[in-house]
């Protein structure tokens, strides 16, 4: 159980990182940051 519940945990953490980065991209494209 432990083992399932870090994955999930860390799918979280990588769907979070690809947010960001789709978030950045979407910002140098439009130039407001």
């Amino acid at each position: 159980m432990i083992r399932r519940h870090f994955t999930c945990y860390s799918e979280l953490l990588t769907s979070r990182a690809l947010r960001r980065l789709q978030v950045r991209q979407l910002q140098k494209k439009r130039g407001t940051f």
